[in-house]
């Protein structure tokens, strides 16, 4: 997804995926598929390709809200595009981060560190999971780095933005979904106003104080549920999340960079 973001960009790219599909193959001038994202085999990758490449700028996805050391390294030694490293610490937090949800008066499901007495109507969620992975009804107790948060029924949706550190401009909104009732796993998602206009507001002003607060910066989204009375808060995706895809028209590569959203795109030589 990066890599198609940043080749429409007419940047040329260089990828370590753990995947290395044939979608990112084609727009890629060097592919390095890795088992994990571990700072070692990450560290080796990037000096395999440095051999070959000066590499400008790194942009990362999905993957790395687990691997701090990987993300802090490449901080240290490129110029990184997007959230670095304090800002994934301080939304791992998870008791400070729901302490200051409550500051902000932003609703969220109610979420405990502690077995509820009745596990029926809970979920168990990983403070790393991508994409819903890892998500599962409470019928055993919590692993480490896992919290309890009470399951809301509803549409789920989020929405796209783009920040500088200090501001948040919309993109748009979405619905999205998982795999089933019983696999929250993020299956697909739409362009989509699921939202009345003062709920829409409401979430807008929601990220207004998060960028503010947390300094937030590049493409990013906000995910949560709708229940057809009001909203609630479950995650922010401190990454470029898949909803970029649905955007074509925009560049949205220079909004990542810069912070800031331009509907004017021009065409630019190879970089």
């Amino acid at each position: 997804m990066l890599a198609e973001l940043a080749y429409k960009a007419n940047y040329k790219v260089v990828v370590i995926d753990l995947f290395a599909d044939q979608d990112t193959q084609t727009v890629a001038e060097q592919v390095c598929q890795v088992d994990s994202l571990a700072l070692p085999e990450v560290r080796n990758a990037v000096e395999l390709l440095q051999l070959h490449f000066k590499v400008r700028l790194v942009l990362y996805g999905g993957g790395l809200e687990g691997q701090q050391s990987t993300l802090a390294w490449l901080t240290k030694n490129f110029q990184i595009v997007g959230n670095k490293p304090k800002v994934f610490e301080q939304f791992r937090n998870k008791k400070e981060f729901f302490s200051q949800l409550n500051k902000f008066n932003i609703q969220y499901p109610e979420s405990r560190f502690s077995p509820p007495e009745d596990a029926s109507g809970w979920l168990i969620k990983p403070v790393d999971h991508v994409g819903g992975i890892g998500i599962r009804k409470s019928s055993k107790g919590a692993g480490t780095n896992e919290y309890y948060q009470r399951f809301c029924l509803g549409q789920a949706g989020s929405v796209l933005f783009c920040a500088d550190g200090q501001q948040a401009q919309v993109i748009g909104f979405h619905r999205q979904w998982p795999l089933n009732k019983n696999n929250f796993t993020f299956a697909g998602i739409i362009r989509d106003q699921i939202l009345p206009k003062s709920e829409q507001d409401r979430v807008t002003g929601w990220l207004e104080k998060l960028v503010g607060y947390y300094h937030l910066q590049g493409l990013g989204s906000l995910d949560l549920i709708w229940d057809g009375q009001q909203c609630y808060f479950l995650e922010i995706n401190l990454r470029p999340p898949a909803s970029v895809m649905l955007y074509p028209e925009l560049d949205l590569m220079s909004a990542h960079i810069s912070g800031q959203l331009s509907t004017n795109v021009k065409d630019s030589p190879i970089r």
